[in-house]
């Protein structure tokens, strides 16, 4: 079989449209070309009106483009590795004292919502003063990482001041750790510890 033979095969099981896309591109050779029109032509196709038309336009292809979630994923990082970072000091000085205090204050409205909503429950339940407990640590955890990561900043401060100041407000974080504690503890326990007459001290059924 021939080349042109082979050509001619080829054409056949090619569709109209593809054909015309081909003789239009102008990439086929005079042999192929000359097939492809008289294959048109067979079909009852005007081969020049079919070319003067205007190409369909391609059809939009969907493109999910990564830019905006990797955005999203790097700050979310770097929201993540705040807290780290702090503690190693490798954030500046002005991010620790900002985000921090923003960070201690909605841990410590959380824990008094939670310790509210603990405190309407009627009658107290038996692990309330251990859900409080519980509470107090996380919030006095977080005190006492802003502590350190003040400290720890202040170390690569150029300013003297600004590290002078960063340093005394560590050590007042620390003492309030320690002192809030203890008189929290006391707070605790008065408002959740166990009742007389409460749920815990009713006699069991025999």
């Amino acid at each position: 079989m021939s080349d042109a033979d082979e050509l001619k095969e080829h054409a056949a099981i090619l569709c109209d449209e593809e054909l015309i896309a081909r003789l239009r591109s102008g990439s086929l050779t005079e042999t192929a070309t000359a097939i492809t029109r008289e294959e048109l032509l067979a079909r009852g196709i005007d081969v020049e009106l079919a070319l003067n038309r205007a190409a369909p336009a391609p059809t939009p292809e969907f493109k999910f483009h990564l830019r905006g979630w990797g955005t999203v994923y790097a700050v979310l990082r770097r929201v993540l590795r705040f807290p780290w970072r702090a503690v190693l000091g490798v954030e500046s000085l002005w991010a620790v004292g900002i985000f921090g205090a923003l960070i201690v204050y909605l841990v410590f409205r959380g824990m008094m919502y939670g310790l509210t909503e603990l405190l309407m429950i009627n009658p107290s339940p038996p692990h309330a003063l251990l859900i409080a407990y519980a509470g107090l640590a996380v919030y006095q955890a977080c005190v006492g990482w802003w502590g350190v990561a003040l400290w720890r900043t202040a170390t690569r401060t150029r300013s003297p001041v600004w590290r002078n100041v960063a340093r005394l407000l560590a050590v007042v974080l620390a003492l309030q750790v320690i002192l809030g504690t203890i008189r929290a503890s006391a707070v605790l326990q008065e408002h959740f510890s166990p009742k007389e007459g409460s749920v815990m001290d009713l006699p069991v059924r025999k």
